[in-house]
């Protein structure tokens, strides 16, 4: 029986990408065919599910219980570049209804993290800000798909974690990719170990762990755009830069501030469209996303100056630039780049080296003609 108006079509999934093939965007691969028969089959799940009644969902919040077991979400696992982005939205396009929402992990919980501050839901007192959040995002989301999954620091994990055991408790069908398997997330914590490592394990009681083993990085081995990276970042560098700015601002450069709620974070090079900043200016302060996000939004082409390789005593800049570099890319953002270094050489040892492989895979897109050439960038 169907619910809220949805009619699935059978073998839609496999329809879009049986297109793709066709189309020859994508090549056959068997890792993913069967990737697509997985998500196939819990789309069908997702669709027949029947919403639950109000009253039930804010009382199954509460009590913390899952209405389902095993199956009621995906983690797409694989290397980078091994296409676990595109399969979640082929899957994501073929759910024909509304009640569904595709996003940047980063980005969700930047939003849950407004929102638990926010004077509204402070004024009210709820005993339990977060589940208040998930009963809210549940009436409107039957499947939520988060993009690069991943677990950076304690503080951000617990809400993290909590919020999808919640989710999941309101019968919220969750898909997730990473590069990172669940029993490794936060592995160099001792501290999560014995605080976070339970809340994992019930979190993947009911979560189907996929390991998608394609036979190639599909980012790399492209026609690379001219000027895209530059090494090193020298005199002729700067220059090349400075023409590019110009030829995309109507404007002069000029010092901007972006607001962050009540905080602003300075741009010392603004124009039309674009934005030219140092690397230490972004990575190397007390920034994060919701700078990088704000970034993005205002800027549709962004030059990055004098990136430094980066040592394990340098983890800190390492893990603002992953998270960059991660907003950069699911905005569509043009990027131009200068460094000590081509970007697989940019961070080869040190805490999160694995998590930075998927960094240097995106880098490797964002550089090639395909990415410069996209529609709606100037």
């Amino acid at each position: 029986m169907m619910h809220n108006g949805a009619t699935p079509t059978p073998d839609r999934l496999k329809a879009l990408y049986r297109e793709a093939l066709a189309s020859g965007r994508l090549e056959p691969d068997a890792a993913q065919a069967q990737c697509v028969d997985a998500l196939d089959a819990f789309g069908r799940d997702a669709t027949q599910q029947k919403s639950p009644a109000t009253t039930k969902l804010r009382s199954a919040i509460r009590r913390r219980v899952t209405r389902a077991g095993p199956g009621r979400g995906l983690y797409l696992l694989g290397e980078v570049g091994r296409g676990k982005t595109m399969l979640m939205d082929l899957f994501f396009e073929s759910l024909d209804f509304r009640q569904k929402r595709r996003v940047h992990f980063h980005e969700f919980m930047q939003e849950i993290l407004r929102a638990l501050n926010s004077p509204q839901l402070r004024q009210k007192r709820y005993d339990d800000p977060l589940a208040e959040l998930a009963w809210r995002i549940a009436q409107h989301n039957r499947v939520l798909c988060f993009d690069e999954f991943q677990l950076n620091d304690m503080s951000d994990a617990v809400v993290n974690l909590r919020i999808i055991n919640l989710l999941l408790a309101a019968g919220v069908h969750i898909v997730m990719t990473s590069n990172t398997h669940p029993d490794a997330l936060l592995h160099h914590n001792r501290q999560a170990q014995t605080t976070i490592r339970p809340l994992i394990t019930k979190i993947m009681a009911h979560i189907r762990v996929i390991t998608l083993e394609a036979r190639r990085d599909y980012r790399r081995a492209r026609d690379m755009a001219e000027n895209a990276w530059r090494v090193p970042p020298d005199a002729e560098s700067r220059e090349i830069f400075t023409r590019i700015f110009r030829e995309i601002s109507a404007s002069a450069p000029a010092q901007a501030h972006l607001q962050i709620g009540s905080r602003q974070f300075p741009i010392a090079c603004s124009g039309d469209g674009v934005a030219r900043c140092q690397f230490a200016e972004l990575c190397s302060v007390m920034s994060g996303t919701a700078e990088f996000l704000a970034l993005a939004a205002r800027y549709p082409v962004v030059i990055i100056e004098d990136i430094p390789q980066l040592s394990s005593d340098r983890y800190d800049e390492a893990l603002r630039f992953i998270r960059l570099i991660d907003v950069l890319y699911e905005n569509g953002t043009r990027l131009y780049a200068s460094s000590d270094v081509w970007p697989e050489n940019l961070y080869p040892a040190g805490e999160n080296v694995t998590a930075f492989q998927r960094t240097i895979s995106r880098l490797e897109e964002m550089r090639s003609r395909s990415w410069h050439d996209l529609p709606g960038i100037s």
